[in-house]
């Protein structure tokens, strides 16, 4: 799945996922972390040290699910 995502807006990237992506636990995954991302670059959110650490977790996990996935 080639998908040039600097690109895209977090909005276009979830489009395009949504219809590229069966498995839901994966689309969870990755859009939490996209509205994460967003908070912190345009509302001017600062996380904490738990917002960083589920980050990191759910980045690994939804990496090894979509391994599992090819």
């Amino acid at each position: 799945m080639d998908i040039d995502a600097l690109e895209l807006t977090t909005e276009e990237l979830i489009d395009l996922l949504k219809m590229r992506m069966v498995d839901e636990e994966s689309k969870e995954l990755l859009f939490t972390i996209l509205e994460l991302s967003d908070s912190v670059k345009f509302a001017k959110y600062i996380p904490d040290t738990s917002d960083h650490q589920q980050s990191m977790e759910m980045a690994y996990k939804f990496i090894e699910v979509m391994r599992q996935a090819q």
